[in-house]
C-alpha cells in the first residue's frame, strides 16, 4: 500500500522501478495459477500505470538509455497486468505497423509484439511469423522468434516448440524460442518439459561438445 499511495516513485527511479518489478514478477510466477493472482495483477496496475503517463509512449529527445528501458518495461509489465488502455494501444499500434502504416519505435517494439501475442488468437499468431518471413534483420526476427510461445493457446505453443527446432530459426537461437514458451505460465512449463524430454537426443546431437 504505502509503494502504490507514494508520491515518489516517478520515472526518475528507473533503476529501483526495475528492481521492484522483477521482484514482483518473481512473486507473480509463485502464484500465477491461483485466483488471488487477479488481485496482484490490480496491484501492479495501481503502482505502474501512472508512471507510464509519465513516461508516455513516444521516444523523447531528453531521453537517456534508462528511459527506453523504462518504457519497454511498463508496457511489459502493465501489458501482463491486462491494463485496457495498455492493451488497446498495442493493439492500435501493432495493426498500423503490420498494414504498412507508422512503423513501432524500436525501443518499444518487442514490448508491443509480446503484449498483443497474449490474446492467444491464430490471427495474430499469423501476422507475426508473416513479419518474421518477411524480415532479413535477424534484430527483428528475434523479437519476434522469442515471444511467439507466450500465448495461452496450447495448439500455438506446441507449433512454436516445433518451429524453434526448423531450418527457420539458427540454432544458437532456439532455445529463447523454447524458453518463450516455457514462460507462458504453469501449461506452458509443462509443455516444454515434455517436448525437452521427447526431443533430448536430438538436443544432444545438437549441443553437445
Amino acid at each position: 500500500a504505502a509503494l502504490e499511495e507514494s508520491s515518489g516513485i516517478n520515472a526518475e527511479y528507473g533503476v529501483v522501478l526495475s528492481s521492484i518489478n522483477g521482484n514482483l514478477s518473481e512473486l507473480g510466477s509463485l502464484f500465477s495459477h491461483l485466483p488471488c493472482f487477479t488481485q496482484f495483477k490490480a496491484m501492479r496496475r495501481r503502482i505502474f500505470s501512472r508512471i507510464l503517463e509519465e513516461v508516455g509512449w513516444e521516444k523523447k529527445e531528453t531521453d537517456g538509455h534508462t528511459d527506453a528501458l523504462l518504457r519497454n518495461m511498463l508496457v511489459v509489465t502493465l501489458g501482463k497486468s491486462d491494463d485496457e488502455q495498455v492493451l488497446a494501444r498495442c493493439q492500435e499500434l501493432f495493426n498500423t505497423h503490420y498494414t504498412g502504416g507508422k512503423q513501432i519505435e524500436a525501443d518499444i517494439r518487442g514490448a508491443v509484439y509480446l503484449t498483443v501475442r497474449q490474446d492467444g488468437t491464430d490471427e495474430t499468431y499469423r501476422k507475426l511469423m508473416d513479419l518474421f518471413n518477411k524480415t532479413d534483420l535477424h534484430e527483428e526476427r528475434e523479437r519476434v522468434q522469442r515471444i511467439l510461445g507466450t500465448g495461452p493457446n496450447a495448439a500455438l505453443r506446441s507449433e512454436t516448440l516445433e518451429f524453434a527446432m526448423s531450418e527457420s530459426v539458427r540454432s544458437n537461437d532456439t532455445p529463447f524460442v523454447i524458453h518463450g514458451v516455457a514462460n507462458a505460465g504453469p501449461e506452458g512449463r509443462d509443455q516444454t518439459w515434455a517436448f525437452i524430454k521427447n526431443k533430448f537426443p536430438v538436443f544432444l546431437e545438437r549441443y553437445s561438445g
